[in-house]
């Protein structure tokens, strides 16, 4: 789209096409400097123009190439015309109010030209918004010889956008060294700040600048803010029939304050005449500069639209795992031909492909690593006396029962565990789910005051979403609020035995401005957890244990005694109903205060492959294609996702509570259903306490849902869950712990 001209402005254009007009035309056409003072308007025409002391007219077709302020002036100084054409110039007087600015070219002569670049610079940093380009690669032979005649290589053409804003460090605006008429200060801070942006090769202004030229009366031009295309006026005045407008403000599909948007309202000018003279056959060609663009560029372009309508950044196309994949490839064949340089002894073993780098145990430091205190030094000196389990005693706790076919998936030979003891207390870490029923509700948590208080000191801070669009009925346009999700888990089989957990979270970044994400429809609530630079908050967990767990102490103790994690016991009900396919959950503790603190909830579980592929197709509009067929691969290779949650550490008192950061690997196959909207608001039923305070009531889960407005959405859903969590600091597949 960028095209430059091959010489002068005038010379390239304007001269010839002067020329051109005085050849075909004559006398016809002539030139004039004239003041307009006023414009007649009779019967929704314009009649007459008094300008230069002269009354012209009648006309039949009238076009205005004034600019956009000349207009505006015209337009107040003659009320019928302003009255006539009311629809077009009203808005066309705010425009010029509101929405010029002063924009001055600068040209710098050089001895030797400078190329720079093959086009335009636009020099971000530059506090006057500096845009350049060197012109003497682009001029024809006959425009560089007029330079070299006088002695001039090069010529570099600069405008000067932020008139009004001061230079770096203490210079004044040009706008104020304008009006001291102190030119030379202006030309001076321009080259300095194109050589900062830039660099000095070739633009030393005591070597290589012969001299420059400021334009005297720089001009207002029209910014293209968001708003200004409704007060542009386009090509015919409503009101005026025989009335056109031609200039760089005028609508047209440039879309830019400059000469080609000039030219190509100049045309649509013309052809509208032509239409209203019953002419269709000689119209002026007209283009869209986009639809020069190549196709496969436009394909890239939406991508990326789609992207930022999402709140995403752009991904491209994503080569990355094919090439850490070809590298394995490649390693596996040098083992063959090079005798094994990794040292493996089976070829045959998993790659994981996100292990982090290991350090030898004598480099291990774990004085200072985590940011924890108290209680949570054992966790650090455990960390250092934990051992491997050998191969024997591995492959009989994975034969333990009860043995679920998930003990033999090989992520659970690569995460070896490790036994470590602590107060007389063995534990096996990492914590391992072989076999678990998993259902997640996602939603719109309305209150973003409350998330951020949960969040408050620790470094972490809520992602928002707001509505874009309808939002499908979730929401006004504009409305702002963060995202929650309601985990409901039946762990079947773990180290430590069976057991159900309901586990409340919302999404997180350690950005503390992240851009809202859009939500368009329902699809729109998983994104945030399925970005890989989001953690998920954990708030609170409640736990149910149908027996005995196989390690001392309980699951409970283990989590709020070790780890800090706000685990506290609870019943727990999980119930999946074959024939309506619905899966009913409930909850019931005593909270602090004496209080009950229970609930229960429903979610539709249907096995339909349609639907399936449905949902799949809405999830790609809103993640992008590229993103759900990483997943699906994923999926499909039976590979590990990684992921966890951030929970506060429950030991340490006091406003800034640290936080304890449990990371995981998954094996996650959801299937999503869209909540009915007929009965969203009983998808999950609690007693209702409207007004409550959140302190040390935060053991209760119906009061959390109550203080961060919990909306349920759509659900996931996987009946086969698969995971590894450990803390940071804790084993890593196929080694030890790392700092």
């Amino acid at each position: 789209m960028d095209r430059v001209l091959n010489g002068p402005t005038n010379e390239a254009w304007i001269d010839p096409w002067v020329a051109y007009l005085r050849k075909n035309w004559g006398d016809e056409f002539e030139t004039r400097t004239l003041e307009i003072r006023s414009i007649g308007i009779e019967r929704h025409k314009v009649t007459r123009v008094l300008a230069g002391g002269k009354d012209f007219g009648p006309f039949d077709h009238v076009v205005c190439a004034l600019p956009v302020e000349t207009v505006a002036a015209l337009a107040d100084a003659t009320p019928k015309f302003r009255e006539a054409g009311a629809r077009t110039l009203n808005p066309l007087r705010k425009l010029a109010a509101n929405h010029l600015a002063v924009m001055a070219g600068l040209q710098i002569y050089l001895k030797e030209d400078v190329p720079i670049c093959h086009g335009h610079q636009m020099l971000l940093d530059s506090p006057w918004g500096l845009t350049s380009i060197s012109q003497n690669q682009f001029w024809l032979d006959r425009h560089r010889a007029a330079l070299r005649e006088k002695r001039i290589g090069g010529v570099i053409s600069v405008d000067v956008s932020s008139w009004d804003l001061p230079g770096r460090g203490n210079t004044p605006s040009a706008k104020m060294l304008a009006a001291a008429n102190d030119h030379f200060s202006i030309f001076r801070e321009v080259l300095g700040q194109i050589r900062s942006g830039l660099g000095g090769q070739g633009l030393d202004a005591g070597g290589n600048v012969l001299g420059w030229f400021l334009e005297e009366e720089p001009e207002r031009i029209l910014i293209n803010a968001t708003g200004t295309w409704e007060l542009r006026p386009p090509t015919k005045c409503e009101g005026i029939d025989n009335l056109f407008f031609a200039g760089d403000y005028v609508r047209t599909k440039t879309d830019l304050a400059c000469m080609e948007g000039a030219c190509e309202s100049a045309r649509n000018a013309v052809n509208a005449i032509l239409i209203a003279e019953g002419d269709r056959d000689d119209l002026c060609k007209v283009f869209d500069p986009f639809d020069r663009e190549p196709d496969w560029l436009q394909r890239f372009q939406e991508a990326d639209e789609q992207r930022y309508e999402r709140g995403l950044p752009w991904s491209g196309v994503d080569l990355s795992t094919f090439l850490v994949s070809a590298g394995w490839a490649l390693d596996t064949l040098g083992d063959l031909a090079l005798l094994d340089d990794r040292r493996d002894k089976s070829l045959l073993k998993p790659a994981h492909l996100a292990a982090p780098e290991r350090l030898p145990r004598d480099n291990w430091d774990t004085r200072g690593s985590l940011p924890y205190h108290g209680p949570a030094k054992k966790v650090q000196t455990a960390a250092l006396a934990a051992r491997p389990l050998r191969d024997d005693e591995l492959e009989n706790l994975l034969r333990g029962a009860p043995a679920s076919a998930g003990r033999k998936d090989p992520m659970f030979r690569r995460w070896r565990l490790h036994e470590l003891s602590v107060d007389n207390t063995t534990y096996l870490i990492p914590f391992h789910v072989y076999e678990g029923d998993s259902l997640v509700i996602h939603g719109q948590a309305r209150n973003m005051n409350a998330l951020q208080e949960f969040t408050k000191d620790t470094g972490f801070f809520p992602v928002s979403g707001h509505i874009v669009g309808s939002g499908d009925g979730f929401g006004s346009p504009g409305d702002k609020f963060g995202y929650a999700e309601l985990w409901v888990v039946d762990y079947r089989d773990t180290i430590a035995g069976p057991y159900k957990e309901l586990v409340l979270n919302f999404v997180v970044s350690t950005v503390k401005n992240h851009r809202p994400y859009r939500w368009r429809s329902p699809y729109s609530s998983i994104v945030p957890m399925m970005d890989s630079r989001n953690r998920l908050f954990t708030p609170l967990l409640l736990v149910d244990q149908s027996e005995r767990l196989k390690c001392e102490p309980d699951a409970v103790h283990y989590g709020n005694e070790l780890f800090g994690t706000n685990k506290l016991a609870a019943k727990l009900t999980i119930e999946r109903n074959e024939k309506d396919q619905v899966l009913s959950f409930g909850w019931k503790r005593q909270s602090k205060g004496g209080g009950a603190d229970m609930g229960s909830g429903k979610s539709p579980e249907f096995d339909d492959p349609v639907q399936d592929v449905a949902d799949y197709i809405q999830l790609a509009r809103e993640m992008g294609v590229v993103e759900v067929a990483k997943n699906a691969r994923q999926a499909y290779n039976g590979e590990e996702i990684q992921g966890g949650l951030i929970t506060p550490d429950m030991r340490v008192t006091g406003s800034q509570r640290p936080v304890i950061d449990i990371r995981a690997a998954y094996k996650f196959t959801p299937k999503m259903r869209v909540l009915p909207s007929e009965n969203r608001d009983d998808t999950i039923t609690w007693p209702k306490r409207k007004g409550v305070v959140v302190d040390q009531a935060r053991n209760s889960l119906s009061a959390l849902l109550d203080f961060i407005d919990f909306r349920p959405v759509i659900a996931t859903y996987d009946h086969h869950l698969k995971s590894v969590l450990y803390l940071d600091g804790w084993p890593t597949p196929d080694g030890p712990p790392i700092p």
